[in-house]
């Protein structure tokens, strides 16, 4: 992984978290039953996506080399390279559709009145998942 790409994958991502508690918060004092809820339902759908793809990648790569050959006499780190080669192409196409649905959701809370919380949090979204996606396609499974 490019050195300084993944910092600025970690701060965006944890920009988006910071966004996302303002949201949370933002919500709970929402009096409205429907309101809250999807203000809740906002939070979640810009927050947890990204961040299942950063887990997944940063565990799966601070344990093992994307190369096999690197891997080699360690059972663990090929076992992690194994789920690496099978669920790479699966991590990165939803990571690819997250930056479309990203762009989209960004078009449309621009065009609409959204609450500032929101625009944070897709626009940190954004940043979040093209990274991620630019990291990924750098991680490509190699033997």
């Amino acid at each position: 992984m490019p050195c300084l790409l993944l910092p600025l994958w970690l701060a965006a991502a944890v920009g988006l978290w910071v966004c996302a508690i303002r949201g949370m918060r933002e919500a709970m004092r929402e009096i409205d039953d429907e309101q809250r809820m999807a203000k809740f339902a906002q939070v979640i759908l810009a927050t947890v996506p990204p961040t299942l793809t950063l887990v997944v990648t940063v565990f799966v790569l601070s344990q093992t080399a994307p190369t096999v050959q690197f891997n080699l006499g360690s059972s663990r780190a090929m076992n992690l390279w194994s789920f690496w080669v099978h669920w790479w192409p699966n991590i990165f196409g939803c990571s690819v559709l997250q930056v479309g649905g990203y762009l989209f959701w960004s078009v449309g809370s621009l065009a609409t009145r959204t609450s500032l919380a929101v625009r944070l949090m897709v626009g940190f979204g954004l940043l979040t998942a093209t990274l991620g996606s630019f990291l990924l396609s750098t991680a490509f499974p190699d033997a």
